[in-house]
């Protein structure tokens, strides 16, 4: 069966959603009036379980599907799971980078000096980056993680053939 990573994550999240239902009846499924006609908790469990198992073989198709699917990003091959894990550092590095090109975070960058001193002999630490510098490196890394994100969005548009989709989808 050919199947794209979309799809797989579209399942997983259907089968998801069949198990949050399954558990929320199963929640009120445990008492009932002698006149009312309620589903007996065990079949709801039965579902939640159900879903459960198909969740986890759904996600192990996901992986294998990642592993499978190769893209590249700045002339470097990797795994479809590789650059998804690669955007979180991205985008902590961007985040990063942002925080220190940022007024919002308490540090001046009046005259290119963080303000810090020491108030016995009223030291001013210097800077070791420069506004620009770390401008620089944000836009480096904010533009890197942009390439990895356009990497996976395309890995995950490709069609592999995955005989293990063929009862699950």
């Amino acid at each position: 069966m050919q199947v794209n990573g979309y799809q797989i994550q579209a399942a997983i999240k259907e089968a998801k959603q069949r198990r949050d239902i399954a558990e929320a009846r199963w929640d009120g499924s445990q008492t009932a009036f002698a006149d009312e006609q309620i589903t007996h908790p065990t079949v709801h469990m039965e579902k939640i379980i159900a879903a459960e198992q198909q969740v986890a073989a759904l996600q192990t198709l996901q992986s294998r599907y990642n592993l499978e699917v190769q893209v590249t990003v700045d002339g470097k091959t990797h795994s479809l799971m590789e650059a998804v894990k690669l955007i979180s550092a991205a985008a902590r590095v961007e985040q990063l980078w942002t925080r220190l090109t940022s007024a919002n975070d308490g540090m001046s960058w009046r005259n290119g000096i963080v303000e810090r001193t020491r108030q016995k002999d009223v030291e001013t630490s210097k800077r070791l980056i420069s506004p620009d510098e770390a401008s620089d490196k944000l836009v480096t890394a904010a533009s890197y993680a942009r390439r990895l994100r356009g990497a996976v969005a395309a890995g995950n548009a490709q069609f592999v053939h995955m005989d293990a989709a063929q009862g699950l989808m």
